[in-house]
């Protein structure tokens, strides 16, 4: 009856094998749009009759599909009036309950056997769409004591990977974009520990293709020289894999840190594969 309620017609979870609640920062409606039929307050008075405590719950059955890895969650405040605001990508304005639902987001995930992946790491709540051109977050100095809270809790709970944003962070990444910047990702890795994967925001985004002028395929080599694990490439990636090589081969990534990236994705994969 819970599950009729929050997601609507049977038919979502019997054919989807997912459940991602419309409103939430991990929703997808698209090609659903005639089954979500939704009763939340049928759902809130379910809940209130099994004394539901308020611990946020995330539900899923993802496995039937073979998905080992979620590029979610959103850990970014919630700013009002900003565009994750309106588009219902960010859970809290308080730092401390946002970090909750996050770290209670990739936990449940993690439990299911999916790798969860906390974004957009330093905080990208107070910052324009990265997707439409370039942007930039509040000073480093204002990060660290509200922005960054769910991200540490994210981390304290054993969160699998974490996504870099492409703003530039005024005070830490020197001018460019966080997944450029060599400042950045050794923070970044600093505070995610050395098994957590960091992996690129989509590098197709208007703030490295516009912005910055450059291919996939160089910011691909310019993001794993800076220090991240994985780049993320839409689209064909042959370009991209050969530019990668290249720089290994010609040391532009140190072949030591390709290694400690590539057995950091094994790790993974074995974890959650």
């Amino acid at each position: 009856d819970f599950l009729k309620a929050v997601v609507g017609t049977p038919d979502y979870y019997k054919v989807c094998k997912a459940m991602f609640i419309c409103g939430t920062p991990f929703a997808t409606e698209a090609g659903m749009e005639d089954k979500l039929t939704s009763n939340f307050q049928k759902s809130k008075q379910l809940l209130e009759e099994a004394k539901y405590d308020g611990t946020p719950i995330v539900l899923m059955h993802s496995t039937d599909l073979q998905i080992l890895t979620n590029l979610a969650p959103v850990a970014d405040l919630k700013y009002p009036g900003s565009w994750t605001d309106r588009d219902g990508r960010a859970y809290k304005t308080n730092p401390a309950a946002n970090g909750r639902y996050v770290a209670a987001f990739a936990r449940g995930m993690q439990a299911a056997g999916v790798m969860a992946t906390v974004k957009h790491w330093p905080g990208g709540g107070a910052v324009v769409d990265t997707h439409k051109g370039a942007g930039k977050t509040p000073p480093w100095s204002s990060l660290l004591r509200r922005d960054l809270v769910p991200f540490r809790t994210a981390f304290a709970a054993g969160v699998g990977a974490v996504m870099i944003s492409h703003a530039k962070v005024p005070g830490l990444s020197r001018g460019l974009p966080a997944t450029q910047s060599a400042a950045a990702l050794r923070e970044a890795r600093a505070q995610a520990g050395d098994r957590t994967l960091i992996v690129t925001d989509s590098l197709m985004m208007a703030a490295v293709t516009s912005a910055m002028r450059q291919s996939q395929s160089r910011a691909a080599v310019r993001a794993l020289a800076a220090g991240a694990d994985l780049a993320l490439i839409q689209g064909n990636s042959s370009a991209a894999r050969k530019a990668i090589a290249d720089a290994i081969a010609n040391g532009t990534i140190p072949r030591a840190q390709a290694i400690a990236s590539a057995r950091r994705v094994i790790t993974a994969q074995q974890s959650w594969g």
